[in-house]
């Protein structure tokens, strides 16, 4: 049983907005709770790329799996401490039974001990069949020198003889087919023991360091317990405050950021009931992600920013947040107009904390009031 790391604890999301990204940076726009008559500045409409962001916590953590048994049991001993480098394929822990080989020591036995015999008695019916197709040769070769009475009661022995010849090969090939019969099932009870044997062994998958021991000795466990974590220090990955994966599905684009540079990732699968629970008793969850590249620009334990971008517009029409008014289902700016204030409608497309798409009702160039 093989899964990875479990997911803890709550969501965490904080809207940020700078058009896309950091391609377009903007300085601090005045919002007022509501909105007023009086308007100053102005500001020409812009293009400009436009998003929604939404920004998650994450740091750099190592891949990392929690592993058990692939049977229940309970176990005889843990062979790893916290912290120590494991190679693939070492012992982990291991359940009552593992080093039992009475069983195996047995089945071995009676293996080698009947193809032993069965060989011997095999070699002795073939030499038994050697002998008889001797003595046929010779009656063969008797009955033609002979003639009359003497000749037919040859030719009734060497009939009898090959008679006596067929039965006994017949007698080997069954003996045989017995005989590959039992030893085929005394070497199915052998891979039997062998992978019970197996199973009793919690071995390493992979190079990597003990992160966590969640099991000690005399534990009773099923195959759905965890026992260890190990963690592959080469391999980066990202943990981060959770988002659901149908919303990243339909982002147009998330990422990790560490220094102002991008980091192409992918949202690993994660366990949704789970997950819930943590929700439902308010306690934190997260989600982990695959970086498309390792890189050595951060390393584990780095905190690192995770991006998601949703109504993504390349070269839209663009004013200030706080240049916008609402009025029932309608928006509506204060275009200048010479030194005229004029009430304009106009037909929004993306809204994020600092910038509204403007799809219709203004041009670029035009100039609005914003509210102080």
């Amino acid at each position: 049983m093989r899964k990875y790391i479990r997911y803890t604890a709550c969501i965490l999301i904080v809207g940020v907005l700078a058009g896309c990204g950091s391609k377009n940076p903007v300085g601090s726009i005045p919002v007022l709770n509501e909105p007023v008559g009086a308007a100053s500045d102005v500001v020409a409409v812009k293009k400009q790329d436009i998003c929604n962001i939404r920004l998650f916590d994450g740091q750099v953590v190592p891949y990392t799996e929690e592993v058990g048994f692939n049977t229940s049991g309970i176990i005889e001993e843990i062979c790893v401490e916290l912290g120590d480098e494991v190679k693939k394929g070492d012992v982990l822990a291991k359940l009552t039974g593992a080093t039992d080989n009475a069983r195996y020591t047995s089945v071995i036995s009676e293996i080698e001990q009947s193809e032993k015999s069965c060989m011997e008695s095999n070699l002795t019916a073939e030499y038994d069949i050697k002998i008889l197709e001797l003595e046929a040769k010779q009656l063969q070769e008797k009955m033609a020198d002979e003639k009359g009475q003497e000749k037919k009661k040859t030719a009734n022995d060497l009939a009898v003889k090959k008679v006596d010849i067929e039965i006994a090969k017949q007698r080997l090939a069954d003996a045989k087919e017995l005989q590959r019969i039992e030893i085929s099932e005394l070497r199915r009870q052998k891979a039997q023991i062998e992978s019970e044997i197996k199973e009793y062994s919690l071995r390493a998958g992979f190079d990597g360091v003990i992160t966590c021991v969640g099991a000690k000795v005399g534990d009773q466990i099923t195959k759905e317990s965890f026992v260890v974590a190990i963690s592959d220090m080469d391999k980066k990955q990202i943990k981060a405050d959770f988002i659901s994966k149908s919303d990243v599905e339909k982002a147009d684009r998330y990422y990790a950021r560490y220094n102002d540079k991008d980091y192409a990732i992918k949202q690993l699968e994660y366990d949704a009931e789970e997950v819930k629970e943590l929700l439902d008793n308010k306690k934190k969850a997260y989600v982990y992600y695959d970086l498309s590249e390792q890189t050595d620009d951060f390393k584990i334990g780095d905190y690192i920013d995770v991006y998601v971008e949703t109504g993504f517009s390349a070269d839209a029409l663009v004013i200030p947040a706080n240049a916008l008014y609402k009025e029932s289902s309608s928006y509506y700016v204060y275009a200048k107009k010479s030194d005229t204030k004029v009430k304009t409608e106009v037909a929004v497309g993306t809204i994020t904390p600092s910038f509204v798409e403007i799809e219709d009702g203004l041009e670029e160039g035009d100039e609005v009031y914003v509210k102080e």
